[in-house]
């Protein structure tokens, strides 16, 4: 081994501790760059590859009229498609929890059985694992389905229960027509168990379209193409059931005619039949993943994190890089007596700098390989596990980023090999004899605090030394308040994305809804008596009738879908229904024409107060003037003053318990022609839902944030200590205690850290905005909430870093040896 391979070796040996700080630094740097980075590409890859294992359904078409053979070739005829006829209705149990009912799938959106096994007969059944977890049912029980529309009461054993890709998060199940008017759970039982002539249910996948891009927009054009062209073939299938029943109800209405008075048992038979048929209403929906429960919530979370990714880590790595730069610049600076020595014994500039550079190399490629491992691998599994609580996706799919990581790689590199090279030539540039001679200290001079003379004479000896000394070390305060400006930064960035992903709930629902729940109504309804019975009950305070729609609106060559539109006529109650503001604060009223519209909406089609869109109701396009916008987090939507037909109404209540809110839930959906209840707390719940989503991250940022300002704060401090060692060995020498030397270099740390706590309050706030505007999605505006609780902890965490190296510092102190330290180098 060469004497330069024995000297490497042997700085290493003996400055371990910074060695270990360098790797640490560029360690959580990668760590967090390429593992957050990850987080979002891993939950959409496991997701992706789940879906595509139990082939699910890119369409999904629900008729009561039913589908037969003939309208499933028909639109397999029309090409690229594959289509499964599925059974499928909603019932209740005897406990009266709705279920939705399927016929055991085989070919698309099949189950993923959790435990058990599927249904082999009629007598047995297959449930929802959320069954298990939430209703406690158990393998063996018996289920007990109620008597229900025609539907005839059935024992099923339970032999199994699964997961199903239609139903991806564990919370939530969607509405229900029946019961409290949401979806306990879901089922799998065979064909016959369902007592249905006719598939009511298709299940559509196409064939060349990319299963790959799940959520991705080349997916959903993909998608939206195809279901384009086969609406009007689902349409026209459609007509045609319905003029067979015109036709029967005809037949039927003419036999009855005919039949003599005094065949009372045939006419009240046929009287009977002649009322079911005009009573069957055949409706058609067709479903994308967008209206399956939790799909669209899972891919904006994914998309969230990765524009969070996309700013907070590259921060993060920004601050681990200058901070790993000034360490191996200040250790090459520290070693010029050393250079000096070499380059007077012989040795070739190239062969010292060589020792240097594998120093800085060492480092790099240990902390790199370390972070890209942990962060690969460690960090977006640890994130997955925690999501298998809220989704169904319980087996990891982690593929590298290597984009990602090579740029990790390069910012190690630059940061340390490029530190070394760039101060190792500048060293030796300059011959042997003034490289041993040791570095000219800085001379002190006047600060701009001595000018306030009445101050300066108020400051003992040693605050006026540390005071000086702060400005005459300029880089070292430069880098120590970016550092802890940095880190606060970070740290207050953590809980500002955590508090104002929580205040999009609770703004939404608190200020701006003021209602507590909205009662959805059929076409056919009597909107007369359903707000008459509505007003009656004990639980409503007031109720205020508004037709409600899906709209689409374009307006400067952009589009936005699924507005929803609200159209009320009495336009003086709706302010006690809907707090209407601008986002500065002005109430807003609704206008005689126009529309107020929500600003994420307004944003996206680059519109303000005075412009024109236009909106596209079904099959006709108007041109509404825009009155105002209205600060909105959550969806798309627009007030209007209209005469609509009525199918929505906003209720408000006195303060309720949920299980009265669920009590009145029960009695509204028994209101004839009501469709559908919507209680303001369960969306609450759901907004709680997704806040709760990004809590792992958000945990993440902070523990690591934490541990990059200490070691930060401590790499700093033994720079500061090492770089001035004569100067404190001399003071130590003259007489001061340990602890008036461990002031003396505390107070200067203190003065910095405040400063840096005081940037940092900005930093945190300039990045926290920023980030929230990156994670935005286009149905939901994140404002910025920071607490004086994120404050709190973030202040409290840094001064508790700072106490830490403070202490660390002291004991360091105690131990300087003052005669090595005062030798001279001549």
């Amino acid at each position: 081994m060469s004497i330069l391979t024995r000297k490497l070796w042997r700085d290493i040996y003996q400055r371990l501790g910074r060695f270990v700080a360098i790797v640490l630094i560029i360690f959580l740097g990668v760590l967090l760059f390429v593992g957050v980075r990850g987080i979002g590409p891993a939950l959409k890859d496991s997701a992706i590859t789940a879906s595509n294992q139990q082939r699910l359904s890119d369409l999904q078409v629900i008729s009561s009229a039913g589908f037969t053979k003939a309208d499933q070739r028909q639109l397999e005829a029309a090409g690229d498609v594959a289509v499964s006829r599925v059974k499928y209705r909603q019932v209740q149990t005897k406990s009266g929890q709705v279920v939705n009912l399927y016929a055991q799938p085989t070919q698309q959106n099949c189950p993923m059985l959790v435990s058990g096994r599927l249904a082999k007969s009629d007598k047995e059944i297959v449930l929802d694992q959320r069954a298990r977890t939430k209703f406690k049912y158990r393998l063996g029980q018996t289920v007990q389905l109620a008597k229900t529309s025609g539907f005839k009461a059935q024992q099923l054993k339970i032999v199994g229960f699964a997961h199903s890709p239609q139903y991806i998060d564990s919370t939530m199940r969607g509405a229900a027509t029946m019961g409290d008017g949401t979806v306990a759970f879901f089922a799998y039982a065979k064909s016959a168990v369902l007592q249905l002539p006719v598939a009511t249910m298709l299940a559509i996948r196409g064939t060349h379209i990319d299963h790959q891009a799940l959520f991705d927009q080349r997916y959903t054009d993909q998608v939206d193409r195809l279901k384009q062209k086969l609406t009007p073939i689902l349409n026209r299938q459609l007509a045609a059931k319905q003029k067979k029943q015109q036709q029967q109800v005809s037949q039927l209405t003419q036999a009855l005619a005919q039949l003599p008075a005094s065949q009372v048992a045939p006419r009240a038979q046929l009287t009977a039949n002649l009322a079911q048929l005009k009573a069957q209403s055949f409706q058609l929906q067709v479903q994308t993943h967008d209206d399956l429960p939790g799909f669209s919530a899972y891919g904006d979370t994914a998309d969230r994190i990765s524009a969070i990714a996309n700013v907070f880590p590259v921060f993060f790595f920004l601050i681990a890089a200058l901070i790993t730069f000034t360490t191996i610049t200040r250790m090459v600076e520290e070693a010029r007596g050393q250079l000096g020595i070499l380059k007077a014994l012989g040795y070739t500039n190239g062969a010292i700098a060589r020792n240097y550079w594998l120093y800085a190399l060492l480092t790099a490629v240990l902390g790199t390989t370390l972070g890209v491992v942990v962060g690969s691998e460690f960090l977006p599994r640890f994130v997955l596990n925690l999501y298998t609580m809220m989704y169904i996706f319980s087996k990891p799919v982690i593929n590298y980023q290597w984009g990602t990581i090579a740029l990790a790689v390069i910012f190690a590199l630059i940061s340390t090999l490029g530190a070394a090279i760039i101060v190792i030539w500048q060293q030796l540039r300059v011959g042997p004899a003034a490289l041993m001679l040791p570095k000219a200290p800085r001379s002190a001079k006047r600060i701009l605090m001595e000018r306030w003379s009445w101050l300066w004479r108020q400051l003992s000896f040693n605050q006026k030394v540390s005071y000086r000394n702060l400005v005459r070390f300029k880089s070292r305060l430069i880098m120590t308040v970016i550092g802890i400006a940095g880190g606060l930064g970070l740290l207050l960035t953590g809980f500002g994305i955590r508090d104002s992903i929580t205040a999009t709930g609770t703004r939404q629902i608190n200020d701006i809804l003021t209602y507590q729940a909205s009662v959805r109504t059929t076409n056919q309804a009597d909107t007369a008596a359903v707000a008459r019975d509505l007003r009656r009950d004990r639980d409503v305070t007031q109720v205020l009738p508004m037709s409600s729609s899906l709209v689409t609106v374009r307006a400067n060559k952009k589009q936005v879908n699924n507005v929803n539109l609200n159209q009320v006529q009495n336009s003086t109650q709706l302010g006690r229904f809907v707090h209407m503001t601008t986002t500065r604060g002005d109430t807003l009223h609704l206008p005689q024409t126009g529309v107020i519209m929500s600003q994420k909406m307004a944003g996206l089609l680059h519109v303000k107060q005075g412009d024109t869109v236009q909106c596209k109701v079904g099959s006709q396009t108007k041109r509404i003037k825009v009155a105002g916008v209205m600060a909105n987090y959550v969806g798309d939507v627009m007030y209007m003053r209209g005469t609509s037909a009525i199918n929505t109404y906003l209720v408000k209540q006195p303060k309720l318990s949920s299980a009265a809110q669920q009590r009145f839930s029960k009695r509204a959906m028994k209101i004839p022609g009501v469709l559908n209840v919507s209680l303001k707390t369960e969306q609450l719940s759901s907004i709680s839902a997704m806040t709760k989503q990004l809590n792992p991250v958000i945990l993440i940022f902070i523990l690591l944030s934490g541990t990059l300002s200490l070691v930060v704060l401590y790499n700093l401090t033994n720079i500061n200590i090492s770089e001035r060692l004569r100067e404190l060995s001399t003071i130590k020498v003259l007489g001061f205690f340990d602890r008036e030397v461990t002031a003396y270099i505390i107070r200067e740390n203190i003065v910095l850290t405040v400063v840096g706590i005081i940037l940092g309050y900005g930093v945190g706030n300039a990045l926290t905005a920023y980030i929230l505007q990156q994670a935005e999605t286009p149905q939901v505006v994140f404002p910025l909430a920071m607490t004086w609780s994120g404050y709190a902890w973030s202040t409290g965490l840094m001064l508790g870093f700072t106490a830490i190296v403070m202490w660390m510092t002291h004991r360091k102190l105690q131990h300087i040896d003052m005669l090595d330290a005062l030798k001279a180098n001549e």
